[in-house]
């Protein structure tokens, strides 16, 4: 969970909230910059979210218990997201999708940033959360912008339908 500072100065915090009410919210980031797209790695031992502590967005990865810190990409970053084994993180730098090689035991080690694929994606969303992966086949899922060769969109409505 991203919380936003009061008087909206542009500073967030990562805070971890328990299901259950045994106790308040602890943050998992809270270094006074913005802090936002938190993703918890599919062991629940590590969390990749953005952040713009260098001074520009990038991706950085920390344990769950708060310590450690891990920058990830050089040159920006947006959109973390854990493979569905945990041994990658995929990440947007631009118009390009990025992967890294993590190792996660016994101690967190990335490997270096490697180009997946290129290409103009609809990015413009609430905290970079606009793609997502397939857990069977580990395709991507994502918007494509409109294309201006398809003409104007067409909606259909159809009423009174049923089965």
């Amino acid at each position: 969970m991203s919380v936003v500072a009061a008087g909206n100065t542009g500073k967030t915090s990562i805070l971890k909230v328990p299901i259950t009410p045994a106790g308040p919210p602890a943050p998992l980031e809270a270094s006074g910059t913005l802090q936002y797209a938190p993703t918890v790695s599919p062991d629940g031992r590590w969390l990749a979210y953005v952040s713009t502590a260098s001074g520009v967005q990038e991706i950085y990865v920390r344990e769950m218990d708060g310590t450690g810190q891990w920058q990830i990409s050089t040159g920006g970053g947006l959109g973390p997201r854990w493979s569905t084994d945990g041994r990658e993180l995929f990440y947007r730098n631009d118009t390009r999708q990025m992967a890294v090689a993590v190792q996660t035991s016994p101690r967190f080690a990335p490997g270096a940033a490697r180009v997946l694929f290129d290409g103009a994606f609809n990015w413009r969303t609430e905290g970079g959360m606009n793609y997502t992966i397939d857990p069977v086949t580990g395709r991507f899922l994502m918007i494509l912008p409109p294309a201006s060769d398809l003409g104007a969109p067409v909606v259909r409505v159809i009423a009174n339908w049923s089965r």
